[in-house]
C-alpha cells in the first residue's frame, strides 16, 4: 500500500508577499472613520488581492490600520493551483495567514482536503487543518484529527486517530501519528500502528454433483482472509520493487488461522511474505512453530508455507485428552507446507529429533523418540496420514507404564509452549468519514 498525504504542488521559493492587502472590486462600500475603529464594508463580488494571492468573498471588513480582513460568505482563497474554500475566514495581511474556524476545504490538482477548521499560510505555503481531517489524493484516503502539510517540500504530518485507505490496494493502517516524506518515498507511523489487508481466494470444495445431461459440476467458494499487523511503530519504504514496512516493537500478526508474535516484522510486499525477527513464535491450528527468525509466504495472497530458521521446534497438540502429551519436531530447518488452508506435511531438516505420543483404542500406549538428518510428516485431510526419517536414525520407544505422569522429561531439548495468544483486533472503520465527495465543495 502506498500511503500519500501530500498536495501535489512544486515551488523553487518561496514569495515575499507585500503588506497591504489590495482591494480589486466590489459592488457596494460603506466606511467608519472613527478613530481606533477605522474600517470599510464591502458588500458584493468582493474581490482582494495580495501578492499572488487572490481572495473572493460576499462580503469583506477590512481594517486597513491593522492589515486584516474578516471575509463571510462563499470565500475562495486562489494561489496558482491551489482553491481554499470557506464560509469564513480571516485573513492577516502582516502574517499572510488565512484562519477558517467554521469549516474549511483545500483543492489543488488531484488533491482535496477538508476539516472543520484551520489555517492556511501563503507566505510560508503551510496548512494546519484540525478535527475531523479529510484528505483524497489519486492513491489514498486519509482522516486524521490534524495534520500540518508543507506545500514547499510536500512533507505532512498527521496526529490522532489516523486512518488511510488505498484506491488501488485492499489494505488499511491505522495510528496515532504518521509522518510522511514522498520525497523520500518513506512514511513513519507510531502510536500502535495496525496494518489490515482483506484478500479473497478461490477454492475447490471436496465436493461435487452430476447433471442431467452427465456434466460433472464442482462446487467452489471465495475464502476472505484479513491479514493484521500490530506493532509499536512503522517503517514504509516504498522502492520500486522493493516495497516493504517494517513494524518493531511487540509484534502481532494474525490471519485467519494463524497468529504469530515477534519484536520485528519485515512484510516484503512484492515478495509476499512476512519475515518475523526477535524471539518468534508462529500458531497455525493446533501447532506452535519456534525459531531464531521465522517466515510465512503468501504468493498470490495465499498461504502456502511457514518456515523456521535456527533452533526450530514445531510442537502440536493432537491429543485433546492430555495436555502434557505434545508431539514435537525439531532441526535447523522446519518447513509447514500448506495447500487450500490444510497442512500437506512438516518437515524438519539438519539434526532432526520427533518425539511422538502413541493411543489407540485402549488408550496411551507409549512415546517414540527419533533423531535422523530429516524427518517428514505427511498428512491426509488434516491427519498426520504416514511420517518419515531419511539418513541413519536412532529409534527410542518408551511404554506406557515408563511415560505415564513423565510426559515432560521425554520433551525435546528446545521444547516450548504458549497459552497465551494474539487477540483478534476490533477493527472500527469510519465509513462515513471516508463517504467525503468533493462534488459538496
Amino acid at each position: 500500500m502506498i500511503i500519500t498525504i501530500e498536495l501535489c504542488f512544486c515551488v523553487n521559493h518561496v514569495y515575499a508577499q507585500p503588506r497591504t492587502i489590495e482591494l480589486k472590486y466590489a459592488d457596494s462600500l460603506v466606511g467608519s472613520l472613527t478613530p481606533g475603529m477605522e474600517f470599510r464594508e464591502f458588500y458584493g463580488n468582493v474581490q482582494f488581492k495580495h501578492g499572488d494571492v487572490d481572495v473572493r468573498s460576499d462580503f469583506a471588513k477590512q481594517y486597513q490600520i491593522e492589515n486584516k480582513a474578516d471575509l463571510l460568505g462563499n470565500v475562495v482563497i486562489t494561489q496558482r493551483s491551489l482553491v481554499l474554500k470557506s464560509p469564513k475566514i480571516l485573513y492577516n495581511g502582516n502574517t499572510s495567514v488565512a484562519n477558517a474556524s467554521n469549516g474549511v476545504s483545500i483543492k489543488e490538482l488531484e488533491t482535496f482536503l477538508k476539516a472543520d477548521a484551520g489555517t492556511y499560510n501563503t507566505l510560508t505555503r503551510i496548512a494546519e487543518f484540525d478535527k475531523n481531517v479529510f484528505i483524497e489524493d489519486d492513491s489514498a484516503k486519509i482522516i486524521a484529527d490534524f495534520i500540518i502539510h508543507n506545500r514547499n517540500d510536500r512533507r505532512s504530518n498527521a496526529f490522532g486517530n489516523v486512518w488511510i485507505a488505498g484506491k488501488f490496494t485492499n489494505a488499511l493502517l491505522r495510528c496515532d501519528t504518521l509522518l510522511n516524506i514522498p520525497q523520500e518515498n518513506y512514511s513513519f507511523a507510531v502510536g500502535r500502528p495496525l496494518l489490515i489487508q482483506i484478500d479473497s481466494t478461490l477454492y475447490d470444495i471436496d465436493s461435487s454433483m452430476v447433471t442431467d445431461d452427465s456434466t460433472v459440476v464442482t462446487f467452489a467458494e471465495f475464502r476472505f482472509d484479513t491479514l493484521s499487523v500490530t506493532a509499536d511503530t512503522m517503517h514504509a519504504y516504498r522502492e520500486l520493487y522493493n516495497e516493504r514496512y517494517v513494524f518493531r516493537g511487540n509484534v502481532e500478526i494474525i490471519r485467519d488461522n494463524i497468529k504469530a508474535i515477534a519484536s520485528e516484522a519485515i512484510f516484503y510486499k512484492d515478495e509476499d511474505c512476512i519475515i518475523l525477527n526477535g524471539k518468534p513464535t508462529i500458531w497455525y491450528d493446533s501447532t506452535q512453530l519456534y525459531g531464531d527468525s521465522l517466515v510465512i509466504r503468501l504468493p498470490g495472497k495465499e498461504l502456502k508455507s511457514i518456515e523456521s530458521y535456527g533452533n526450530a521446534i514445531a510442537v502440536s497438540r493432537n491429543d485433546t485428552i492430555s495436555t502434557k502429551r505434545l508431539d514435537q519436531i525439531m532441526g535447523n530447518k522446519i518447513i509447514i507446507s500448506i495447500d487450500s488452508a490444510r497442512v500437506q506435511n512438516i518437515t524438519g531438516i539438519g539434526d532432526a529429533k520427533s518425539l511422538y505420543f502413541f493411543r489407540d483404542e485402549e488408550g496411551e500406549s507409549g512415546a517414540d523418540r527419533r533423531s535422523t538428518d530429516t524427518i517428514k510428516v505427511v498428512f491426509n485431510n488434516g491427519e498426520a496420514e504416514d511420517i518419515i526419517w531419511l539418513g541413519m536414525t536412532f529409534a527410542e520407544f518408551f511404554p506406557e507404564t515408563f511415560v505415564y505422569g513423565k510426559e515432560e522429561s521425554y520433551y525435546l531439548p528446545l521444547f516450548q509452549w504458549k497459552d497465551e495468544q494474539p487477540q483478534s483486533n476490533v477493527i472500527d472503520f469510519p465509513y462515513e468519514r471516508f463517504a467525503v465527495s468533493q462534488k459538496k465543495y
